[in-house]
């Protein structure tokens, strides 16, 4: 059980590595696409992706490996977009 716990935390990790820049990209790409809106989601996306970075430079973050910086920051797109699909803003 163990080494299994292990597997699936290196293959989160290894999927996540690309995934957050994917998602840093995409997210920054649609928050300029969806500026103009007049429901602030793009300014909100733009915010996030600004915070996730700096966050990854934060005295506390120094500590943790790039793996979790990776994870949690892909946790937090996922977390952003399932609160913004469920109050229907985009």
């Amino acid at each position: 059980m163990k080494s299994f716990v292990a597997a699936v935390w290196h293959m989160t990790g290894v999927i996540c590595a690309p995934l957050y820049w994917l998602l840093s990209f995409l997210f920054i790409w649609g928050g300029f696409i969806l500026i103009g809106d007049g429901k602030g989601i793009g300014q909100a996306a733009l915010w996030l992706v600004l915070i996730l970075f700096v966050a990854r430079f934060a005295p506390p973050a120094r500590r943790l490996s790039g793996r979790w910086k990776n994870v949690l920051g892909c946790a937090a797109f996922g977390v952003f977009a399932l609160m913004a699909s469920w109050f229907q803003v985009v």
